[in-house]
């Protein structure tokens, strides 16, 4: 279930555990708006007993022209970085 949050203006927040997979969609609102989520790993990894997964959930809706700034500054950060060439079936960006 997904408890919305706000942060307080000049307030931040950095997510030590890593992110495992995420997810993007569109949301059809007005402004058009995208909903990144990132399902992150936190517990023990391999978890130490049987049961629930140790994966939450963080979810961003930004408007679409912060989407397309964000697609592009990643795409900068993966040519600098060399990263493309390391990965198998990466597809240029």
């Amino acid at each position: 279930m997904a408890t919305p949050a706000s942060l307080a203006i000049g307030q931040h927040l950095l997510i030590a555990d890593p992110a495992d997979r995420f997810d993007v969609e569109f949301s059809d609102t007005n402004p058009p708006s995208v909903v990144l989520t990132a399902s992150i790993q936190v517990g023990p990894r391999p978890p130490i007993f049987p049961g629930p997964s140790g994966e939450t959930s963080v979810a961003i809706q930004m408007d679409a022209r912060v989407a397309i700034r964000l697609y592009e500054q990643l795409g900068d950060l993966i040519r600098s970085m060399g990263w493309q060439q390391n990965i198998t079936g990466a597809r240029p960006i």
